[in-house]
């Protein structure tokens, strides 16, 4: 299918008008004039398909990046100190329900020694004192168990109260440590399992997946996260024998998995992940900068690492006037600093933005589109992180066209554009239409013009 780009033709030929584009070693404004052999050649029209592009510089970077930092939470001191508030509430329900019984049963009891009085009373005025003291001490009875009641019902409040701030608090419970002991360098790649850096002596893992952390887990969880860390631990050789299942349950032989898993990185076996015990990253990366040095004192929420993708691919900063020739899965080649080619492919077109700095296609400030290419070889960009490529974007194509070399293209008198035909030992000019441009050739449209036709071009 043709997409109809004779701006570009245009602006080519018209360049070279601009600049004195010669017919037959003169200028062709005035309009056409007879040959000169000696200067000029002829050369066939040809049935060929033109691609017009457009060069572009790209910068080959990691596909993704990431900065680690301290996780902000409950410090495993905060969940002990909830754990003990529970203990304490569970206790202070346990007395108010004692006090409740014994309140119950004191007012059994006083109230049959008041029904027994009432009865040994004789009538008269002894009765009716002995009624009157009954009623006073239900009165009080009451109050007492009324009292009790309210106790409980508070003591429920305060467990329950206490009992979220322990779930709370064991969600995002981190596991601790202020001093940098370790971290990996700028360079440094890190796979599955390897340490990132180390609080305390502790060292903090990378683990693949693409659910990040956002709470310990530990038995009796479920989710995406759970079925994350049992993938993990069994691609690490922890899975056990039978392998743990990896459905989302964190059930008991999943503790035990983590134990194991614990017990070789020789931190406390306690079967829970907190916060902060691994970095959860799609892939094996690599360190592009520390922002803590060993030996530093680091609070929670402080940045950590710098990590990047260990896959490259190129970015390309485009002009918006491109973007309706640039699609997802379009075909692309650069060239290396070396001359190498490198092909690849469009993986991805975002929106348009201002960009911040200069590039190779335009100055800082302007409208941009970035492109994204990938290399059908990962390996081929994996030396050049920073390099600038070259390569050219599509901006039309036509297939089975005539097109003769841009050079064959004069500029006739009423300005518009022709062709100097040789035929039977004379020549003649044909008023041609501009089509795409391909650098070299342009395509062209005209009645008259046939394939093999001889046309009139400068000679070397």
């Amino acid at each position: 299918m043709r997409r109809a780009v004779l701006a570009v033709g245009l602006i080519v030929v018209g360049g070279a008008a601009a600049s004195g584009l010669l017919l037959l070693g003169r200028p062709v404004a005035a309009g056409p004039a007879p040959s000169n052999a000696a200067s000029t050649k002829l050369v066939p029209v040809v049935r060929t398909t033109l691609v017009a592009s457009q060069p572009v510089s790209g910068q080959v970077a990691s596909s993704q990046t990431w900065t680690v930092g301290l996780p902000t939470g409950s410090s495993p001191d905060d969940v002990a100190a909830a754990a003990d508030a529970v203990a304490a509430a569970q206790d202070g329900l346990t007395r108010a329900r004692s006090a409740l019984v014994a309140a119950r049963r004191t007012r059994t009891l006083i109230l049959a020694r008041d029904r027994a009085a009432i009865t040994a009373a004789p009538a008269g005025t002894a009765r009716q004192e002995a009624t009157r003291m009954r009623s006073l001490d239900a009165i009080d009875q009451d109050g007492a168990v009324a009292m009790a009641e309210a106790a409980v019902a508070d003591g429920q409040r305060i467990l329950a109260a206490a009992r979220r701030d322990l779930a709370a608090k064991r969600q995002n419970e981190t596991s601790g440590g202020a001093t940098v002991t370790a971290i990996a360098t700028t360079g440094t790649s890190i796979a599955q399992g390897e340490a990132v850096y180390a609080l305390d002596g502790r060292g903090i893992v990378l683990f693949l997946g693409t659910t990040p952390v956002y709470r310990a887990l530990r038995e009796g969880d479920a989710g995406p996260d759970v079925a994350q860390l049992q993938t993990d631990l069994v691609a690490l050789g922890f899975g056990g024998t039978p392998q743990i299942h990896t459905d989302g349950t964190f059930d008991h032989a999943t503790t035990l998995a983590v134990k194991r898993w614990q017990a070789a990185r020789h931190v406390e076996t306690g079967g829970v992940v907190r916060l902060g015990d691994v970095v959860v990253l799609p892939a094996a990366v690599r360190v592009t900068a520390a922002h803590a040095a060993i030996g530093a004192a680091v609070q929670p929420g402080s940045p950590m690492i710098d990590l990047a993708s260990v896959d490259e691919v190129v970015k390309i900063d485009l002009d918006p006037g491109l973007a309706p020739s640039v699609h997802v899965g379009d075909p692309i080649r650069f060239s290396a600093p070396d001359g190498a080619d490198i092909p690849g492919s469009i993986v991805s077109v975002g929106a348009p933005t201002v960009s911040d700095q200069g590039n190779g296609n335009g100055p800082p400030g302007q409208l941009v589109i970035t492109a994204v290419a990938a290399p059908e070889d990962p390996a081929a960009l994996a030396a050049l992180d920073g390099a600038v490529l070259q390569s050219d974007v599509t901006t039309g194509t036509s297939p089975d066209t005539l097109a003769v070399p841009v050079a064959a293209l004069v500029v006739l008198a009423d300005g518009s554009f022709g062709l100097e035909i040789s035929a039977a030992g004379t020549t003649h000019f044909v008023r041609v239409e501009p089509g795409i441009y391909d650098r070299t050739m342009v395509e062209i449209h005209a009645d008259g013009v046939a394939e093999g036709d001889q046309v009139v071009v400068p000679g070397a």
